[in-house]
């Protein structure tokens, strides 16, 4: 098989041992023609990856989810792929009959999990073994944070014309109205912490755009100021660990690290670079440790990265050239 031919390159010089944590990356190939563009690769003990795995019946992989205990990935043919225990298996259906672009399993929710795609977003409350579709109050959702099984907030975003919309729904997804209008789009949603006592909400887009809650979604302010770098970069995912433990990641190597609630606003992200890459998602593991995964910028090579100290230094854990990664998600 040609994919046995890649050629691979695993990197840990300068490393001590593996951290015994699942981490998966989602992504695809970039090559045409080929049947099974999607492809996963996972690690055993959050250090080696294995070689890549077609996965996705023709469709490119674009996001990936934890899911109690198991992960779920999503792709631009509208497939649902859900993994054994240990990522090592995974099982599709058709969920859409057009791309997906979210996947969501809330931390205070267990057994509910929200998915999204273009004209539709579908709602399970038994671990995905049933979905409820419903139409989505704006074209899409590009990403869901939810408190619990009712209120949470979905993110929107175009290029053309651009702009972004938050959306808030107070009784899981049967109503929304919109909070936000950004200039920009916006990609990504999370929660610092688990929704209660004013825990933030944070979310972030193109050019550089960052918006904070403190009302679990229902009001917002601009956050880009304290975190803006010039020149500004896109913005695409973001993850928290807990309530003082977060990463942001985007294009020009964008890696922000989250410091708490104790700090004063402008002091609470830090302002980072894990180098020459278009970084597309992280894995928050404390605010020391974190995975972001994405491609090298003007070339053809998927990386997935690691820092263990607070984002000073990124080490690469595994390069693949011909094959993007476009979401992580881990088992702590």
């Amino acid at each position: 098989m040609r994919l046995w031919s890649l050629i691979w390159l695993g990197l840990t010089a300068g490393c001590g041992g593996g951290s015994d944590r699942t981490v998966v990356v989602v992504g695809f190939r970039a090559e045409p023609g080929l049947a099974v563009p999607g492809q996963v690769m996972v690690s055993d003990d959050g250090e080696t990856f294995g070689l890549p795995e077609p996965i996705g019946d023709g469709e490119w992989l674009t996001e990936v989810a934890l899911a109690g205990d198991r992960f779920l990935a999503i792709g631009l043919s509208g497939g649902l792929w859900e993994s054994d225990g240990r990522a090592a298996d995974w099982t599709g259906r058709h969920l859409h009959d057009t791309w997906l672009d979210a996947i969501s399993a809330p931390r205070g929710a267990p057994g509910v999990l929200f998915a999204a795609g273009l004209g539709a977003f579908w709602r399970s409350d038994d671990g995905g073994e049933t979905f409820a579709e419903h139409e989505p109050p704006g074209l899409y959702f590009e990403d869901f944070a939810f408190v619990d099984a009712a209120v949470g907030a979905g993110v929107e975003g175009t290029l053309a014309p651009a702009g972004g919309t938050i959306w808030w729904t107070p009784d899981g997804g049967e109503t929304w109205s919109a909070r936000v209008a950004a200039p920009r789009a916006l990609r990504a949603i999370a929660i610092a912490g688990d929704g209660e006592g004013g825990s933030e909400m944070w979310a972030a887009g193109d050019g550089g755009t960052v918006v904070v809650s403190t009302n679990a979604g229902l009001g917002w302010r601009d956050h880009s100021g304290p975190t803006r770098v010039e020149p500004p970069s896109d913005l695409t995912d973001i993850d928290f660990a807990s309530d003082g433990a977060g990463w942001l990641v985007g294009t020009r190597g964008a890696a922000r690290a989250y410091r708490g609630r104790e700090l004063p606003e402008e002091q609470r992200w830090t302002n980072g670079s894990a180098g020459d890459y278009v970084l597309q998602g992280v894995f928050a593991v404390s605010r020391d440790e974190a995975y972001a995964t994405g491609y090298r910028s003007f070339s053809d090579r998927g990386v997935v990265l690691r820092t263990r100290d607070g984002g000073g230094s990124w080490r690469v854990l595994a390069e693949t050239p011909g094959i993007f990664w476009y979401s992580i998600a881990g088992r702590p």
